[in-house]
């Protein structure tokens, strides 16, 4: 969603350093031992937020918006594992393209960057070149998550539990040019349900934001109130084992979006298809769809991602 705010200003020079300061001090975070449930038999696919094995998960994404934006980005992604019941996760990205080109709003504005004659526009725009595109990295976002054994549950199907988690998530503005990022430093808490479903290792989560701005960089940025929903649900296709078939999941997920401040709804479904490789190693593919027409909304996604188990 902040791919389509680039009418504004936003952070400056020393963004570089501070994101790979963050990068490195999550990457050199020691991992955990085996008896720390790095990713066992109840988390065979590294998508369950109730194991806290710690977990690199690089992926790159392209995405499409309605207003025909596109960007891709590879990002720098991992959990760690903080205590018996806390864990944080980083997500980086470390290689960021955005290309404005077939947007009506850039109009003739190529011709005028190139020639330099751009001088009293939003910095935004100056990032980009002639050609529509910048590149560079984007803002860094951190979660901390944390679990209590009192709020676990006996669940209705097969034995298995109901876990209620919080946390929060924050973005931070520290994107290398103005154009990758937003310009607004975003707080949100979280409150994720889990349940365990019929089948084994089936299981169901859903993970709720309120996102709130508690700093505007340079005073740009808009207000942000907003719930955002991540609801997933993980369905094992094929057991694990040697053959090519063998270690298929699907775990499709709906993000639905209220924005309080613009008086606006919009849905993305994403359903992922991953398999296993070996223990502690897995490749996954996901499309994606916004299910809305708003100009600034997802159109179409793409995601390719790798995890490893530590």
């Amino acid at each position: 969603m902040g791919f389509s705010r680039w009418f504004g200003s936003a952070p400056g020079g020393p963004a570089l350093r501070a994101s790979m300061l963050l990068a490195a001090i999550a990457l050199l975070t020691p991992a955990p031992t085996a008896a720390q449930d790095a990713g066992g038999e109840d988390d065979a696919t590294g998508t369950d937020p109730r194991a806290f094995g710690s977990k690199f998960m690089p992926y790159w994404r392209y995405t499409d918006l309605e207003n025909d934006l596109r960007s891709w980005q590879l990002t720098a992604f991992g959990l760690v594992r903080l205590a018996d019941w806390a864990a944080m996760t980083y997500e980086i990205p470390i290689a960021k393209e955005t290309d404005i080109s077939d947007v009506d709003a850039f109009g003739g504005l190529g011709e005028q960057l190139g020639s330099g004659t751009i001088n009293s526009v939003p910095s935004r725009i100056g990032s980009f070149g002639p050609d529509g595109e910048t590149f560079g990295i984007g803002d860094p976002n951190l979660r901390f998550f944390a679990k209590n054994e009192n709020f676990r549950f006996p669940g209705p199907f097969r034995d298995g539990q109901i876990e209620l988690m919080g946390g929060f998530e924050t973005l931070l503005p520290l994107a290398s040019k103005d154009a990758l990022g937003d310009d607004t430093w975003i707080l949100s808490p979280m409150f994720i349900y889990v349940m365990d479903m019929p089948l084994p290792f089936s299981f169901m989560a859903l993970m709720n934001f309120y996102d709130f701005d508690i700093h505007k960089k340079g005073g740009g940025g808009g207000d942000v109130s907003r719930f955002r929903g991540r609801w997933f649900y993980m369905q094992p296709l094929t057991p694990p084992g040697d053959e090519w078939w063998s270690g298929l999941y699907l775990l499709p997920e709906l993000q639905p979006v209220y924005d309080f401040e613009q008086d606006e709804f919009s849905l993305w479904l994403g359903p992922e298809l991953g398999k296993i490789l070996a223990p502690g190693r897995l490749l996954y593919l996901k499309p994606g769809w916004g299910l809305s027409s708003e100009s600034n909304e997802r159109d179409f996604t793409f995601e390719v991602g790798f995890r490893y188990f530590f």
